[in-house]
This record gives C-alpha cells, structure tokens and sequence, in this order.
C-alpha cells in the first residue's frame, strides 16, 4: 500500500500532528515490553513478539513529512532566487532577500516543531536532515544562476555562510547547549558546499589551475562529479575533452583524495531538474492529519475492547 500524501493538510497545524506521530512512536517503542507485560496478565493466551519496525517507520515518515512541510514553506524563497539577474550582479551586497525570507522560514517552523519533539536524538536526527537538504538543495539549484559570475557565487558564498551561522544554532530551539559533534556535521557538510562555490569562482583557465584548485577544494578522483564543475562553470562540451585528459593523468598520482565527493555526486543532471525547489522526500504512506485523532482514539478502543472480552 503505498498512497501519495496530500499537501493540502501542510497548514502550521500539521507540524503538531507530525511531531505527536513522532512522539509516539518512540513511547511505544520504548514501552511496548511493559504494555505486552500488561496484556499478558489479562489473557491465558501466549502474546506473540510486537513487531516495532511500524513504529520506526512511523518515526521516519514523520520527520519526512516535517521537512516536506518546509521545502514546500521554501519555494517562495527558490522562486526568487530564480529569478534574479545574475549577470547584472556588479558586486557582492549584503545577505540576498531570498536567503534571509528561508532564514525567518526556517526560524518560524524550528520554533514549533524542536520543541515539541521529547527525545534529544530525534531532534538532532531531525536536524541533520534538515541541514542535508537544505546544503543539497543549495546545491541543485546553482545550475540556474545563469550566467554564473565571480561576483554571483560570491554574493551567494556569503549567503550560504550566513545560513550555516544559522544552522550551528538551530538545537538552541529546544536544548541549551549545540554538542561538538553536531557543530562538526554542520561544518562539513557546509564546507563541501562552500568549497564547491569557492572552485566556481576560480577562472576555467588555464586548464591546470581549475584542476590544481579543484583538487585542493574538492578532493576527490570522480571524473564525473569533475564533469558536472565544468557544467556548472559553464565551459563549452567541445571543450571539456582536454580538462577531463589533463584531470585523469592527475589521477595517477596516489594523494589520499576521497574517492567521491557526496555532494556532487548527489548533484542532479541538469535535464533531470526543475524550479519546483523541493527535494525528493518519499512516503510510503499517506498522512491524513484530519483522521490522526480518529486513528488514536480507535487504537485506545481497540486494546479496551481487547482486555474487556478476555476478562469477561
């Protein structure tokens, strides 16, 4: 079973919906052994193993379905960075309109949901997908900034910098302290975000300059993610024989490098994307926030119903 979930219930009240989805997932989860005890006092029958994977899946699906609310919030914000004049960029402001509008959404969203979730680690988990797709997406759209200029990747450096300030404050939302090992997560997974638009402001040539810096930035020995920087800088496909030539002769040189830079190996084809702005969050099933108090009271009857017709 596998229906599409429906966008149309994506209002602010669905965000307390989802996280008492998440909520209780993880109460039955981590009480489900003292409920079967409880049961199996009121029975003579064997109470067969509970199954959580459910509830974990519940869990999963309602962090999904957090982020999609806020990718949806986002489009309004992609819309405008579509649609600036990048080319009449003459130089690097302060922090653009559209990543300050995804700042305040972004800050608007965090202030219901951190502190509604009860456990630490899903709010950590939450988190870190948030900062994925948030660096992802980022990522994807710098195909649309047409045409791309030292001063465009510029003026967007600047705001992807502001927007990681952010980020390594975002657990204040619900907990006093941001632990080291999150501030590292966000650190690298903007670092390779921001390595990136550093390489794009480097010059297409010559040609063993873009290969010395894309080493140095990137680090990594996948001549395909090197094809997709020279997409993205724009360099002719005539063209990109000789740099792919003069990149693979690097590769013989053993120096330590990664294998594959995740970030650009993530990044999409450019006849793959769209201006939708919203990334590919897949649910298996359907949230109905209308029917979710329905649902929970027919769960409370069923186990009542249950424990009544064994003790009678």
């Amino acid at each position: 079973m596998a229906p599409i979930l429906s966008t149309d219930d994506f209002g602010a009240e669905s965000l307390k919906y989802f996280t008492m989805l998440l909520n209780t997932g993880d109460y039955i989860i981590n009480n489900i052994e003292e409920l079967a005890d409880k049961i199996q006092k009121t029975t003579t029958h064997t109470i067969a193993p509970f199954n959580t994977d459910a509830f974990y899946q519940l869990i999963n699906k309602s962090i999904s379905s957090l982020l999609l609310k806020m990718s949806i919030d986002y489009k309004p914000c992609w819309r405008e960075f579509f649609n600036l004049d990048w080319g009449q960029l003459d130089s690097v402001n302060d922090i653009s309109s559209y990543m300050n509008d995804l700042k305040s959404k972004t800050a608007e969203n965090l202030r219901v949901i951190l502190p509604l979730i009860i456990r630490d680690s899903y709010v950590r988990n939450f988190n870190d997908k948030l900062v994925e797709m948030l660096v992802t997406t980022i990522a994807n759209n710098l195909k649309f900034v047409k045409p791309m200029t030292a001063t465009s990747v510029e003026q967007i450096l600047m705001d992807v910098s502001s927007l990681k300030e952010d980020a390594l404050r975002f657990p204040l939302f619900s907990v006093k302290d941001v632990s080291k090992s999150y501030q590292n997560f966000v650190n690298h997974q903007f670092g390779d975000l921001q390595s990136l638009l550093k390489l794009l402001m480097v010059p297409s040539i010559p040609v063993e300059n873009l290969i010395e810096s894309y080493f140095a930035l990137i680090g990594d020995k996948s001549v395909s993610n090197f094809v997709k920087v020279l997409k993205l800088k724009g360099v002719e496909k005539a063209q990109h024989h000789k740099y792919v030539d003069n990149f693979k002769l690097q590769l013989s040189v053993d120096d330590g490098s990664v294998t594959s830079c995740l970030l650009l190996q993530n990044l999409e084809a450019e006849e793959e994307a769209s201006r939708a702005a919203t990334p590919d969050v897949k649910l298996n099933e359907k949230f109905d926030v209308s029917k979710i108090n329905e649902n929970f009271k027919n769960f409370g009857k069923f186990f009542r119903k249950d424990i009544g017709n064994e003790s009678s």
